[in-house]
């Protein structure tokens, strides 16, 4: 459950996942997942949610990876 993220009203998306997010001018977004062509809408509500949790989970990794090389 900590790496999904509720994108709009009618979407959950799996962050580890996301390989890009465009925004529009409107304030919504578009994110593009790895290894597909598929592409999901963000609505301007969940915008700011999404990107807050994209940040915490980037941190969170860079501790892990960092946690491994300091125990290799």
């Amino acid at each position: 459950p900590r790496y999904f993220s509720r994108v709009s009203k009618s979407t959950i998306a799996n962050l580890r996942q996301v390989y890009s997010v465009d925004k529009s001018f409107s304030g919504t977004g578009t994110i593009s997942f790895y290894q597909t062509h598929k592409e999901v809408h963000v609505s301007r509500h969940y915008q700011s949610l999404l990107k807050e949790n994209l940040r915490n989970m980037s941190k969170k990794m860079k501790k892990k990876a960092f946690g491994i090389v300091l125990l290799v």
